[in-house]
């Protein structure tokens, strides 16, 4: 059999995820994520339809996490439940926290940085399994927001809600 994942596929994918995901994110739904993150009591006083925007976040997620399954599996052309450990969790666990859980950027910067450091500490072997948990640990007690936090970089905000430097009004003329 084939291998029917390379670089240009996960590339691609990664590029439509995360348009997808910050797409998501500037809708009605996504801002009603945003709220029930933050109160979900609070969200359905202000007319939020709570069920419907978990709904729709569990949909986007379960249609990508299908479309890395499928990268993952066409990897490694043999796939089975052992492939998915507590160590796998945790990596994808890491990535998220130490980029920061409030931002899309956060998380590809997340996951960047910990894949270079695990490669950095190939030499260690079984021991660099161990750098995982540590970090998260020391993540939590140090930074809890991550590294970016609740920010979100320029290019992953829309156009339009972008606000404007400081001293300078929106449509105001030059």
């Amino acid at each position: 059999m084939q291998k029917l994942t390379n670089l240009a596929w996960v590339y691609v994918w990664t590029l439509a995820a995360v348009f997808a995901v910050r797409n998501f994110v500037y809708t009605n739904y996504g801002r009603g994520v945003l709220s029930i993150r933050e109160d979900e009591v609070a969200s359905e006083l202000v007319s939020v339809n709570t069920r419907r925007c978990k709904v729709m976040a569990f949909v986007l997620s379960s249609f990508l996490a299908g479309v890395a399954g499928g990268l993952f599996a066409h990897l490694l052309q043999f796939i089975n439940p052992r492939s998915f450990t507590i160590l796998k969790s945790t990596e994808v666990l890491v990535m998220v926290y130490l980029g920061g859980t409030g931002s899309i950027f956060g998380s590809i910067l997340g996951a960047t940085i910990f894949t270079v450091l695990l490669e950095l500490l190939r030499p260690l072997e079984v021991w660099r399994w161990v750098v995982g948990p540590l970090m998260l640990v020391g993540l939590m007690m140090f930074r809890p927001t991550g590294i970016t936090g609740l920010r979100e970089h320029r290019w992953l905000i829309p156009a339009g809600e972008r606000s404007a430097p400081e001293g300078v009004q929106r449509g105001a003329a030059a």
